[in-house]
């Protein structure tokens, strides 16, 4: 048989991971993988890098447990300790944003294989010296993943963002962060309010049509800014757009979307970022480069 270690986060989706941890390795089993399980998540600090380059030679896959922050850190733990396996990612998180991207089965009662032996070569993000799979993104409103309660997002689910997301609408829409943009594609210095480098299709649970084209192994990565608004009618565009996906003709100019291998932001004061849905840190600059094709994933 092939080995596998398995990281499971028991808490996230409900604690999904805790409540099918035997059916999962019943399944792995059934595919033919005999496996390691090691449970991951904030309780459980590991060295992840260091703990793969130990194993390097044991081991065929990576199975992440959880949701995209969870699978965040078992390919940040891959990566950076220069493990070539694949990993497979069994979805049961909140939004499972990137799942929805790959259109992962999320049914532990389906007949079908949690994951068929095919290996997807995607790209992957590189953020300063973090990897990230699908977002790494600042201003408005990209606190809300991190930020809310990991008991409300078990009792409530994808509402509990959108609760979040309400009580922190009017300050994150106010939001006026200068920034320096340099990539080979588009140059700019000017104040944003919501600045993304993308690769997936959907964004907090919620396809856009804003990334209806998007390549996930094409070693381009998608960049979305949103200026911020100097009056309620801008405002009021801005969030048109955005619910319907399209830019109208008189927000134009305050979008800005174009696909990149690489791009460096340099900020007046230290701004958040988000990974993944994860913290990613408070900084003043930050340089996302595309490693394509980097990322092995089983489907």
């Amino acid at each position: 048989m092939e080995r596998a270690i398995v990281l499971i986060n028991g808490k996230a989706g409900n604690n999904f991971g805790r409540r099918n941890c035997l059916r999962i390795l019943e399944r792995l089993y059934q595919a033919g993988y005999e496996t390691l399980v090691i449970p991951v998540g904030p309780d459980y600090p590991l060295d992840l890098p260091t703990f793969f380059k130990e194993r390097a030679d044991s081991f065929d896959l990576c199975v992440s447990v959880g949701g995209d922050g969870s699978l965040h850190h078992a390919v940040n733990g891959m990566l950076k300790s220069g493990c070539d396996q694949p990993i497979a990612y069994i979805p049961c998180g909140t939004t499972n944003d990137f799942a929805k991207s790959l259109e992962l089965n999320t049914d532990m009662n389906s007949p079908e294989p949690l994951f068929k032996k095919t290996i997807l070569k995607l790209d992957a993000g590189l953020f300063n010296k973090e990897y990230f799979t699908y977002v790494a993104a600042f201003g408005a409103l990209t606190d809300v993943s991190y930020n809310t309660p990991q008991e409300a997002k078990n009792a409530l689910g994808y509402t509990a963002y959108a609760l979040n997301s309400l009580s922190e609408l009017p300050n994150s829409l106010n939001a006026k962060i200068k920034v320096k943009i340099e990539s080979d594609e588009y140059c700019d210095e000017g104040t944003y309010m919501y600045g993304s480098v993308s690769n997936c299709y959907s964004v907090a649970g919620v396809h856009t049509p804003l990334l209806g084209n998007v390549s996930l192994n094409d070693g381009l990565f998608e960049v979305i800014l949103i200026k911020s608004p100097k009056n309620i009618t801008e405002l009021l565009e801005i969030t048109s757009s955005l619910l319907s996906g399209e830019i109208s003709p008189s927000a134009r100019s305050l979008f800005k979307l174009f696909s990149t291998r690489k791009v460096t932001f340099t900020f007046q004061e230290e701004t958040e970022w988000t990974l993944d849905g994860e913290f990613g840190g408070k900084l003043t600059k930050a340089a996302v480069s595309v490693r394509k094709q980097k990322l092995k994933l089983l489907r």
